[in-house]
């Protein structure tokens, strides 16, 4: 008997709730209480997207004007600082021409005569024992296969642009379309290689950056993009290679031409944690 009141108890209760969140309910309805809030609510926050807005417009207008200033200073900042240099900009995928396009631009405002050195990294294949055969013929590697043989493929190219070696893999390269370069070029005094962003053509700028590295005579400086992920400047560094992690800005322009123009300084410049300094 106690269960049975215990129960009607709880069915009166939850009938009552019900009852008084109806009243309740048509009664703010009615007095206009939930559309007042609504509207209130509508108009705050009309009034925080136009500050936004308002916000927003001072800023592109700032950005303009900070962008007209560094067109105007870039000639300035880098004028004759690369006079009589030579200075090649080397990649390794089409995606990057528009980068080198824009690192050579800033390049001859300092004076300095450009050449692009594109690496077709998807092209050069060497799973493909035909190809690697080809290339191996050129300069007398016959033995070698896979990674054994990329190393010395590397080496081998890089001791040619460096005047070190008869050019005669370079001209092969050319020749098949596996490689873009002027051979004018050579010797190379001066070198930019830009870090490579397509997964599969990581462990190629490495490696080239290496064999470069050991050609004393040239002057090596690693450089990327703002947004390259992962960033490739700590490997860069173990190699003890200059680098500039922020050149499709007029700020790593200018710290390029600066670490060209001196040859004896090995620095990081830019946005990121493992730059050294912002600038020069």
């Amino acid at each position: 008997m106690f269960d049975m009141r215990y129960h009607i108890a709880s069915l009166v209760a939850v009938f009552l709730a019900l009852t008084v969140g109806l009243l309740l309910g048509s009664l703010i309805v009615d007095k206009g209480i939930l559309a007042n809030q609504q509207e209130g609510m509508l108009k705050s926050i009309q009034v925080d997207i136009e500050k936004i807005n308002e916000q927003n417009n001072l800023l592109r207008q700032k950005l303009d004007q900070l962008e007209r200033f560094q067109s105007q200073v870039l000639p300035i900042a880098v004028k004759d600082r690369l006079l009589d240099k030579q200075v090649v900009i080397a990649t390794f995928s089409p995606e990057q021409n528009k980068l080198q396009d824009e690192i050579e631009r800033g390049m001859e405002l300092g004076g300095a005569e450009t050449f692009s050195l594109r690496i077709d990294t998807e092209k050069l294949d060497f799973s493909n024992e035909e190809l690697v055969t080809q290339l191996g013929a050129t300069f007398n590697e016959t033995e070698a296969v896979g990674g054994s043989f990329e190393r010395r493929f590397w080496d081998r190219f890089a001791s040619e642009i460096a005047g070190v070696e008869s050019p005669v893999l370079t001209d092969e390269l050319v020749g098949s379309g596996l490689v873009s370069f002027d051979t004018s070029a050579i010797p190379v005094k001066n070198i930019v290689i830009v870090a490579a962003t397509k997964k599969q053509a990581r462990n190629r700028d490495m490696l080239f950056l290496e064999a470069i590295a050991q050609e004393e005579e040239i002057r090596v400086v690693g450089v990327e993009q703002t947004t390259t992920k992962p960033s490739r400047v700590s490997a860069y560094k173990l190699r003890k290679v200059s680098t500039v992690d922020n050149v499709d800005e007029v700020a790593g322009i200018i710290s390029l031409s600066y670490l060209l123009s001196n040859p004896e300084v090995n620095a990081h410049y830019g946005v990121k944690s493992t730059a050294g300094k912002f600038m020069p």
